[in-house]
């Protein structure tokens, strides 16, 4: 079954990162911050996540949804993957559910996704 087996909080045991084997392991580090440690807690804040999903099934490619994640550095199995800042688009009162592209072209003719996030996957 895939899913988060495990985590870096301090009720949860902490996953061997040196193994190569078995589950992958997902971290979310913040951006600047990747050539320290993190999982650091401090009486002010907790600046790093850690969890271990189970690889799926099949060769097809995964998305990861970070929207809930704020800004950083994504990691999968010990590599970056990239960066990611979720943002959402302005609520603009032209916004609408169908857009008809013809015509001439004008920056703020087919306003969609309104309040949605602008990249999620």
């Amino acid at each position: 079954m895939a899913g988060i087996t495990g985590s870096s909080f301090p009720c949860m045991p902490l996953v061997d990162r040196n193994t190569r084997t078995g589950p992958y392991l997902l971290e979310s580090k913040l951006v600047g911050k990747h050539l320290i440690l993190l999982f650091i807690r401090t009486q002010e804040h907790f600046i790093g996540d850690k969890a271990v999903v189970d690889p799926p099934l099949g060769d097809e490619p995964i998305g990861l949804d970070m929207i809930h994640m704020g800004k950083g550095l994504a990691w999968l199995n010990g590599e970056e993957i990239g960066r990611y800042w979720p943002r959402r688009s302005p609520v603009h009162e032209k916004c609408v559910h169908e857009c008809d592209y013809r015509g001439k072209f004008m920056p703020d003719k087919c306003f969609t996704g309104c309040g949605e996030p602008t990249q999620r996957w």
